[in-house]
């Protein structure tokens, strides 16, 4: 059977599109500053970066960990976010990465269920509040884990369209495919795809997810020590 393309949601986008994040409130950044520290404890060789981006910015993932060899996404949805556009970002978030997490207020909770029941591969866990809410700011919070991810092979597409043009050219110059100054995203996406194996997507993507110089909140840039493979 032939798999099917999420290439009519993905549009070519650059390293500005990131530009477009960072206005949180409150309650979403005392959530988020707790994933954070969840996934640290989680994942602590990763680097974790904040909106990763897709469709020029239409399409924003909240929160990545970037190992070297596994992308786990996360999307966080607060007490006051509306959840009407959850299923289209953790569908985004579950094609793209090796794991994909839906980590939100206990209101979502029954939302949340009904996420995993279309996307059993989905993590789910929940922000418990761990102290009075302070002036002019939300309440500490601690995650708790309530069902498991499973890890899963991302869609080649989807995963490479994380990269920007520039990004993609490094990579086919590194494994030998054609590639020229006026190739496009598009045709490098489609190129690499075909070319390489999921093992080589996943490595390839997070070895530019984790050199990359981010426009907005993220870990320092993890270079290689040996750049070429």
């Amino acid at each position: 059977m032939n798999e099917v393309s999420p290439t009519t949601l993905l549009r070519e986008h650059g390293p500005l599109d990131q530009t477009r994040g960072g206005g949180l409130r409150w309650g979403e950044r005392a959530l988020r500053d707790a994933v954070e520290r969840w996934m640290r404890l989680r994942w602590p060789a990763a680097r974790i970066v904040h909106e990763l981006v897709l469709n020029r910015g239409d399409i924003r993932l909240d929160m990545a960990a970037v190992l070297p060899d596994e992308l786990v996404i996360v999307e966080v949805k607060s007490g006051t976010d509306n959840f009407s556009r959850a299923i289209h970002q953790t569908g985004m978030a579950t094609l793209c990465g090796t794991e994909a997490w839906l980590i939100g207020d206990r209101k979502h909770k029954a939302d949340g269920g009904s996420l995993r029941y279309l996307l059993p591969s989905l993590g789910l866990a929940y922000g418990r509040q761990t102290g009075p809410t302070i002036y002019d700011q939300a309440a500490p919070r601690e995650i708790e884990e309530e069902l498991p991810a499973t890890r899963r092979e991302p869609h080649g597409e989807a995963l490479l369209s994380l990269l920007w043009v520039a990004e993609l050219r490094d990579e086919a110059h590194r494994h030998g495919v054609p590639c020229t100054a006026k190739s496009t995203h598009r045709h490098l996406v489609t190129a690499l795809a075909e070319r390489l194996s999921a093992a080589e997507r996943i490595r390839a993507v997070c070895r530019q997810l984790r050199s990359r110089d981010a426009l907005w909140r993220a870990d320092p840039p993890v270079k290689e020590d040996n750049p070429r493979e």
